[in-house]
């Protein structure tokens, strides 16, 4: 897989990761367990920093210009937008009730869209697309760090990995090693060897069970 393919698919680890946890949070209001409204804010702020400021970006720069024929894919986003926004107004308005019924709804559609979308990049959109990519296009990597450095600072990055750790313990029961990625070293002195075959940088995005 081409590099450019492979830092996609490495974004979508991340993303995955945060639609699990909101379909955790969904089944703590079912169940009347407490969501603090400041994890709902501080998840949806990191969604859309990071799919609609930079990962769709990087989409929509690929893949107009190399297959325009991809246009309406790349339409999706806008609707996944929409939902999306949608969510966010149930957040703004949600008052700590649990078994909030609009806000579990809202949250579900996205999620369930965002899935949906996701697969179908990794299924049918990717493997097309790297198929007209050639070492050449490897310089492109540079206009995606770009991109990221236009819309995030170090320290941002850092805490954002920071949220992701304590939302996933929190929610999901799991803790996430960043390896020796961009973001910084995992310091929760776990030395267990991880069992998920990646030896390099995962993206900061993998769950991984120990």
């Amino acid at each position: 897989m081409h590099p450019l393919i492979e830092q996609l698919q490495d974004e979508h680890n991340i993303i995955r990761l945060m639609l699990y946890i909101t379909e955790a949070a969904c089944q703590k209001l079912e169940n009347k367990q407490e969501v603090k409204i400041e994890d709902l804010e501080q998840l949806a702020a990191f969604l859309e920093l990071f799919i609609y400021s930079i990962h769709h970006q990087k989409e929509a720069n690929l893949l107009s210009e190399r297959m325009p024929e991809l246009q309406p894919h790349l339409d999706e986003h806008k609707q996944e937008k929409v939902l999306f926004d949608n969510f966010m107004s149930e957040i703004k308005g949600y008052k700590g009730n649990a078994n909030d019924e609009s806000l579990i709804n809202s949250a579900r559609d996205y999620v369930s869209f965002a899935n949906n979308h996701i697969n179908k990049e990794e299924e049918e959109v990717y493997p097309a697309v790297n198929k007209t990519l050639s070492d050449e296009d490897t310089n492109l990597l540079n206009d995606f760090e770009q991109l990221e450095n236009e819309n995030i600072s170090e320290e941002q990055a850092e805490e954002y990995q920071k949220l992701l750790s304590y939302l996933a313990e929190n929610y999901l029961g799991e803790h996430i090693h960043s390896h020796d990625c961009e973001h910084g070293e995992c310091d929760c002195g776990d030395e267990e060897e991880c069992d998920c075959g990646d030896e390099g940088d995962c993206g900061c995005g993998h769950h991984h069970d120990h």
